[in-house]
């Protein structure tokens, strides 16, 4: 486990108040901090899922600048409180109901609404038209993570306030490659989900082109049901139609003929009509126990007959 005790750290770029270190002390740094960044360039290459990426990208960025704590913040979670992933993020804000993690949860949504490469030193604004303030007495550095074009989140590390301002442009430039690099990863697990999401969408499309292939109501539901059945990946579906105020099965999946007088179908027929007259989709994928008496006398007795252990009825509105 990481400690949370935050200590002043020395880093390849040197203060310029301080002493000079030897060339044997440049080429240490020189090599360590090559070694990760070429680390960072081979998880960028690999098919992680983002829980691991992440996590693994932000060990390293926050090892290679040698900061004290870091997290990676995505666009859509900006209404979130926590991070995608994060590092040592409790040894700053021990309490994350203080007014410090508000502060600063709004300077992250700031940098994250900006997009841009951003540097705020302790205790002062952020660059922008809000200027939101660094409630720490750490060093900010963001970068911006993009897929394409898009920004997509933002990777901050939280630093000791030490070294001279072109050190601090550095460590951003730094923070800003590393980031570029990860783009190819977040690039290509978009092309991998769109490779992944294509048969479905394959199903769909030929769902489409097959339920709108006859003009014949009784032909069209039974369409729907045995097509659906496979996009679904359900063991039945069932195609009622509501005629007054009563609703009809016109088709059930994988039966060509049913007996509308059976005891399944006039259950099920009792359960559809209760669902419709109370107006609203309806799921059950366990417990009956808050249902309604209606519904639940009407589900009961349709899930007795067949043994179904999931049912859903959605009504279907022009």
């Amino acid at each position: 486990a990481s400690s949370c005790r935050l200590s002043q750290t020395s880093h390849l770029m040197i203060d310029n108040n301080a002493s000079t270190p030897d060339q044997e002390t440049l080429e240490r740094h020189r090599r360590r901090l090559e070694g990760i960044t070429a680390r960072i360039l081979q998880l960028c290459d690999s098919h992680l899922d983002p829980p691991e990426f992440y996590a693994e990208f932000l060990q390293l960025a926050l090892s290679s600048l040698e900061g004290v704590a870091g997290a990676v913040w995505l666009a859509g979670d900006a209404d979130d409180d926590e991070p995608a992933s994060e590092l040592n993020l409790d040894c700053v804000f021990a309490n994350r109901e203080t007014e410090t993690w508000i502060q600063h949860r709004i300077l992250v949504e700031h940098v994250l609404d900006r997009g841009e490469p951003t540097l705020v030193l302790p205790e002062s604004e952020t660059p922008g038209p809000k200027r939101p303030v660094n409630p720490t007495d750490l060093r900010l550095l963001f970068a911006p993570l993009r897929d394409g074009e898009e920004v997509v989140g933002i990777v901050e590390i939280l630093q000791p306030h030490t070294e001279a301002a072109e050190t601090h442009r550095s460590y951003v430039r730094y923070l800003v490659s590393v980031c570029d690099a990860a783009g190819r990863w977040l690039s290509a697990h978009s092309l991998r989900r769109l490779q992944q999401s294509l048969p479905a969408w394959r199903r769909q499309r030929e769902f489409c082109r097959i339920v709108h292939g006859s003009l014949d109501p009784r032909a069209t539901a039974f369409a729907i049901a045995n097509e659906a059945r496979w996009i679904i990946d359900c063991d039945r579906v069932s195609v009622a139609v509501c005629r007054g105020s009563r609703c009809v099965i016109e088709a059930i999946s994988g039966q060509a003929v049913f007996d509308r007088r059976s005891n399944q179908v006039r259950r099920l027929t009792r359960l559809v009509d209760t669902v419709v007259t109370a107006g609203d989709e309806f799921w059950h994928t366990g417990s009956s126990d808050d249902l309604c008496p209606q519904i639940e006398s009407a589900l009961d007795a349709y899930t007795d007959e067949s043994s179904a252990k999931s049912v859903i009825v959605v009504p279907l509105r022009e």
